[in-house]
């Protein structure tokens, strides 16, 4: 019966673990659907509030960009003419005070000269609060493409 009773008590932990982690990856669905508004809505600065001062970017290359460097990169995103798309998220971690969120993000661009482009970007996001509010601190892509 002890083994009985120690393999039900793994499985509860088990189940309340995925319970948790269904809850946070939900949670953090909300903010990505509010992030994917204000990236839609080509609302740079605030964006840009949502970027930590010590933010880093490690491209699917190899590349490790500043958050200059990076926001610099991301900026053309937000002169489009159209943006439609989201991000879905896929799991979300936590680890002390951080949260780790695997993301698939399609967009479709129309360029203010008509052109049409789909993106197409799965990642992680790292992000940690600052004096109460959510930041992103990192990503790291494994796939962004344009078509």
């Amino acid at each position: 019966m002890p083994r009985l009773s120690s393999s039900l008590a793994l499985f509860v932990i088990a189940a309340s673990t995925l319970a948790h982690a269904d809850k946070l990856s939900q949670e953090w669905q909300s903010r990505y659907d509010n992030l994917s508004k204000v990236v839609r809505s080509k609302d740079f600065a605030k964006f840009q509030s949502l970027v930590a001062d010590n933010y880093t970017w490690l491209t699917p290359d190899g590349k490790t960009k500043n958050r200059k460097d990076s926001l610099a990169e991301f900026k053309p995103l937000f002169e489009m003419k159209t943006i439609t798309g989201g991000e879905k998220v896929i799991s979300a971690s936590k680890k002390s005070d951080q949260v780790d969120i695997t993301y698939d993000a399609k967009w479709v661009l129309i360029s203010k000269d008509n052109k049409t482009s789909h993106f197409h970007e799965i990642g992680v996001d790292t992000w940690k609060k600052f004096a109460g509010t959510w930041k992103i601190v990192k990503s790291v892509d494994k796939l962004s493409e344009m078509k």
